[in-house]
């Protein structure tokens, strides 16, 4: 395994902030619960800070919760390295840092759920981790993760879908870097669009990925 879990952290929380964004702040820089209405009509669970549901000792979040600005980024923190340590437990192949940080993002937003369980939209029942997994194809999978999950209560919502493309590209900037060492052949498949695709995630994102 070429990931370091501290590494990939890194190199993902301005994504993941960027995407959850400090919602709902107040004027002392604190913040407060909220709930998004979705296309159907229904509202999402209660959320605040970074996207926190439910804070590190285990309780919900509830609306009317107000917590600081360094609390949220202790349970940012908190849920990353969870989120982290339960995608650590389940990979047992060749992952790099970024196919590593980019499966993080994804499993903040939708988890690493349990393997087999029908119905469970969580990391091991995509086919994006399965195609790391069996062939180690980036490109592939990248291309399979920018079309999974991008529905909420049946509609597709935009913000996913934004979501997805940003973890995809992240995900392709495994080729570019050559953090898995393809070989030459392997290397000379990568796509025109793809690279385009990736000069884009770096002049919108700027030094988010580069993991300095």
């Amino acid at each position: 395994m070429n990931y370091d879990i501290q590494t990939a952290i890194k190199i993902v929380e301005p994504f993941i902030k960027l995407r959850e964004s400090y919602a709902k702040s107040l004027p002392n820089g604190s913040c407060t619960a909220y709930q998004t209405r979705l296309p159907n009509g229904k509202y999402d669970v209660p959320t605040i800070g970074w996207g926190t549901t439910v804070y590190s000792n285990g309780v919900r979040v509830k609306m009317g919760d107000v917590i600081t600005r360094q609390e949220a980024q202790y349970e940012l923190d908190f849920e990353m390295i969870k989120k982290a340590n339960q995608l650590n437990n389940v990979i047992d192949f060749d992952v790099s840092n970024h196919e590593f940080a980019a499966m993080l993002s994804f499993s903040y937003n939708a988890g690493v759920g349990k393997k087999g369980k029908l119905g469970d939209a969580g990391l091991q029942n995509k086919l994006f981790f399965h195609t790391l997994k069996n062939t180690g194809d980036t490109a592939k999978a990248a291309s399979q993760l920018q079309v999974s999950t991008l529905t909420a209560g049946g509609v597709p919502l935009n913000g996913l879908i934004i979501r997805r493309k940003g973890e995809a590209d992240l995900m392709r900037l495994a080729l570019v870097k050559d953090e898995k060492k393809k070989s030459s052949s392997n290397r000379t498949g990568i796509s025109k669009s793809i690279t385009n695709s990736v000069r884009n995630i770096y002049d919108y994102f700027g030094f988010f990925f580069t993991g300095k």
